[in-house]
């Protein structure tokens, strides 16, 4: 009978292990029935839509601000502004950590709004790109040259306050030898974004994407993705990124940039663990990596 008993505990813990392993790590979302998947998600109770429309949107009048600080704003995209109840809750730790910030969410709508109003180059680039990262690779880096601010992707959160300096004019953050886009904490007007967007501008009207093989990305991220905002800078700065960097940047005037390793930043996180269930929820299609 204790031998039984000793089996029962056993696999019970397993299974325990095995649950939580899943909630954790989205990784058996590729192997597993989708109903099964979401099944084991809702033993959260988080996968309940709720709109976050009257919270988050923007009336795209951001910031009239003149002064050369970086916007007290946190910038998000997402497909609706409908979503489960646990991402609310990831977006909801922004303002936790930094509660004076303003936090505007651009949809689909709203992004293609925006963007569609700036200038030729511009709106011609978004019109030809058809997935919906890369719409929001470009989008991020315009809205930030035009008004600063910090972007942050939809997957993200933060569990502490963010590492910026009162003189930071550009915060960067890398893994290794490659800078990660999913967050850029920036002022209004910076050379260095401007330089990512005439790339990207450039990649994706010539459909001809940068290509380096430090960043783990696949090729779609070279039309205006992370590749792209990698190259801007060492274009901008005249040397590789190996290092934590903290430098003026050449020919310009009280202008800077700052690259901070991500590894050492304990507070910022991506890829929270259920995103995988909240976009088979909002039937949300994966971005194809080779395709614009």
């Amino acid at each position: 009978m204790s031998i039984i008993v000793y089996i029962f505990v056993t696999i019970s813990i397993l299974i325990f292990y095995y649950l939580t392993f899943i909630l954790r790590h989205d990784v058996l979302s590729y192997v597993l029935p989708e109903k099964l998947f979401l099944f084991i998600h809702s033993l959260q109770g988080k996968n309940e839509i709720v709109s976050i429309k009257e919270e988050f949107d923007t009336d795209m009048n951001i910031n009239k601000d003149e002064t050369d600080t970086i916007p007290n704003i946190f910038v998000q995209t997402m497909k609706s502004m409908r979503t489960t109840k646990r991402h609310y809750e990831k977006i909801k730790s922004f303002k936790k950590y930094h509660p004076g910030f303003s936090h505007y969410i651009f949809d689909d709508k709203k992004m293609e709004e925006f963007m569609l109003s700036r200038e030729e180059k511009i709106s011609t680039s978004f019109s030809k790109l058809t997935q919906g990262a890369m719409k929001a690779d470009l989008f991020r880096l315009v809205y930030l040259y035009e008004y600063g601010g910090y972007y942050f992707d939809a997957d993200s959160y933060i569990s502490s306050k963010l590492p910026v300096k009162t003189d930071d004019d550009l915060l960067i953050f890398r893994v290794d030898t490659h800078v990660i886009q999913w967050s850029i904490i920036c002022k209004k007007k910076h050379p260095i974004i401007k330089r990512a967007i005439e790339i990207s501008c450039n990649n994706i009207l010539n459909d001809n994407p940068t290509i380096d093989r430090r960043y783990p990305e696949p090729k779609a991220a070279g039309y205006a993705g992370p590749v792209v905002l990698g190259h801007a800078i060492e274009k901008t700065i005249g040397f590789n990124i190996k290092n934590d960097i903290d430098t003026e940047i050449p020919k310009e005037t009280n202008r800077r940039i700052r690259i901070v390793n991500l590894k050492n930043e304990k507070g910022i996180h991506h890829k929270y663990a259920g995103y995988e269930a909240d976009m088979i929820l909002m039937k949300q299609k994966k971005w194809k990596s080779n395709k614009m």
